[in-house]
């Protein structure tokens, strides 16, 4: 399936309908426990997002690539969905797969269901990567952070739960960074068929220029 870069609409489209396939193909029908049925939908979510952002790196000739999922960073003990690396980079271990630091652009989380927040007791659904994200800029680095959502759970609330990601998301990131945290796909899932989220204030393709805009 081909993607157009150059028209967002028509690339969430494209994505949620890729998603979709995966999903009637790979995950639908299995009778497995629902813990492991959970795991293996957020590697198809993280996998086709890897695949969207490479696109966006290769029609902008930017230099970098993108990790496999569930990737670590050198010292550190948190598991990274996917890492923009510089295009040449390798890890230095790969079982499981380990970066140095000065290799990486961008930490992306993924979520192909959304985030929780418990608003009688919120707590950072990022915490423990944003407190990473931190430690290794304060040591030096000029590393980025972005959540991409392929769908928030209820369509009431995907609004507010996108903006509560941004905001804690803020707490951690760089000024020019801050409300660039959030790229959605769909406001809520599967009932009514993953609807496009139009209140993005960027472009997949811009987001992912804005997290590629360090340079390392």
């Amino acid at each position: 399936m081909g993607i157009l870069v150059g028209n967002d609409s028509l690339m969430q489209i494209e994505f949620l309908q890729e998603y979709k396939l995966l999903l009637s193909k790979y995950y639908d029908n299995i009778n497995v426990n629902k813990k492991y049925k959970t795991k293996l939908k957020g590697s198809l979510a993280a996998n086709l997002t890897k695949k969207y952002i490479e696109k966006v790196i290769v029609s902008n000739n930017l230099p970098f690539a993108v990790s496999d999922n569930n990737v670590y960073i050198e010292g550190h003990a948190v598991e990274c969905d996917l890492l923009i690396v510089k295009q040449d980079s390798k890890p230095i271990f790969n079982m499981p797969p380990i970066y140095h630091a000065k290799d990486i652009q961008a930490i992306i989380e993924c979520k192909a269901t959304g985030i929780f927040i418990d608003q009688k007791n919120p707590k950072n659904p990022f915490f423990n990567e944003l407190n990473m994200l931190k430690q290794l800029n304060d040591d030096g680095s000029s590393i980025k952070f972005g959540y991409v959502s392929l769908a928030e759970q209820i369509t009431a609330r995907s609004q507010r739960l996108i903006d509560e990601a941004n905001t804690y998301i803020n707490e951690f990131v760089n000024d020019d960074d801050k409300d660039f945290g959030v790229f959605c796909f769909a406001k809520t899932y599967p009932e009514d068929d993953y609807p496009i989220y139009e209140e993005n204030p960027y472009s997949f393709q811009d987001y992912i220029k804005h997290l590629c805009s360090t340079k390392i």
